[in-house]
């Protein structure tokens, strides 16, 4: 894994493995058009206005946490708050994550799935041609739909380059194929996610160091921003753990059991190869049955090289943990803030980047395409 230097001190700071439980946010950044904010400068102020009252709240509680006894009838308990900070963690997960680009790939995938159910409704309409007694309007409600898809197939090339373009501003390069890529599995959200997250605490991570260095001689102002930053590793170390626990507990089972019934689909298709006469429709039911379990194999090859890759990041902050948590309790037993910030690039290394997974390309359009029908199975199961 490639390290990137975050300017501010101290950058290791990190949380220790919880189990993630998804919640959703009570507040979301608003959205117009399918797009968050118009340029980066709105979307960081949407970003600070958001996520820093979630961070004090977050921060107080902890700082609050190991005067609490461990358990209590009619007070907070050390249990009770460990849950409140849990749910303030997974409300800042959420704003974290949003971001502009987002408003592309929803709109793409809208199209994409309009552009299927045109499909379908072209094949209706030619099977009632066959019998009409006016074949003829069905020819024009044909070409009409063709004319739409084909309009829409513009337009998501055209949201595919300006999407390009934004990624590219987070620090994602990717080439047309490796977008298509993306697109068109499970864990492209969360790719996204995690690298938008990461841009994100480097843009807030740079603003607290700023004020950090303006308060002076304030320590307990240094001391409430280095506390902020602190939560936001956490934050981000909640995310990586959320993304592994998707895998595991949704994707995993449901792109196994694919697997396994298009085995005993194919297992079928032999035994009645072997006793049926019809044997060119069955050889060409096998061969796409064999089509659909080398995509789902990929999928799930591909689903382990992600998780893995995730597993990386998060570990290397939980390496990290011990030291981070002394530093910061002993940042607030002694108050010397600044002098321990100073020293800090001794003591601690660089918050680890994610890496974009190696992104295939298809071999073929036919692989291409079951990967685009696994990946809506999964959604939809």
């Amino acid at each position: 894994m490639d390290a990137y230097p975050i300017p501010f001190n101290l950058s290791n700071l990190c949380l220790s493995y919880r189990n993630p439980v998804k919640k959703k946010p009570k507040k979301k950044l608003a959205i117009s058009n399918g797009i968050l904010a118009k340029n980066a400068e709105e979307a960081f102020v949407q970003l600070w206005e958001h996520i820093t009252p979630k961070l004090e709240s977050a921060l107080r509680l902890h700082d609050q946490h190991q005067d609490l006894p461990d358990s209590a009838w009619l007070s907070r308990d050390k249990k009770s708050n460990q849950q409140a900070i849990d749910s303030l963690l997974d409300e800042t997960v959420d704003i974290l994550a949003i971001s502009h680009t987002q408003g592309f790939r929803q709109r793409i995938l809208k199209l994409q799935q309009q552009i299927q159910q045109d499909k379908n409704d072209i094949e209706t309409l030619q099977k009632k041609k066959v019998t009409a007694a006016k074949p003829e309007d069905y020819v024009k409600k044909i070409e009409e739909i063709q004319h739409k898809i084909s309009q829409q197939q513009k337009e998501i090339e055209w949201l595919k380059q300006q999407y390009s373009k934004e990624l590219s501003g987070i620090g994602l390069t990717l080439d047309q194929e490796q977008l298509d890529f993306l697109l068109s599995i499970i864990v492209g959200d969360d790719v996204i996610k995690i690298n938008i997250a990461f841009h994100n605490v480097k843009i807030l991570t740079e603003k607290l160091e700023n004020l950090t260095n303006e308060s002076g001689e304030e320590i307990e102002i240094a001391r409430k921003y280095y506390g902020m930053y602190t939560v936001l590793l956490r934050v981000l170390n909640s995310l990586y753990n959320q993304v592994i626990a998707e895998i595991d507990q949704t994707y995993f089972p449901k792109i196994q059991n694919l697997m396994q019934r298009a085995e005993q689909l194919l297992e079928q298709t032999r035994a009645i190869k072997r006793t049926k006469d019809n044997r060119e429709v069955l050889s060409a039911n096998m061969r796409a049955q064999k089509l659909t379990m080398q995509a789902a194999k990929a999928y799930y090859n591909y689903l382990v090289m992600q998780r893995n890759d995730v597993i990386k990041v998060r570990d290397k902050l939980e390496l990290d943990l011990q030291t981070a948590n002394n530093t910061y309790a002993t940042v607030q037993i002694c108050g010397e803030l600044l002098g321990m910030m100073r020293f800090a690039p001794q003591l601690c290394g660089t918050l680890v980047e994610p890496k974009l997974p190696v992104l295939r390309t298809f071999e073929n359009y036919e692989l291409q395409n079951e990967f685009a029908k696994l990946t809506q199975k999964l959604i939809q199961s």
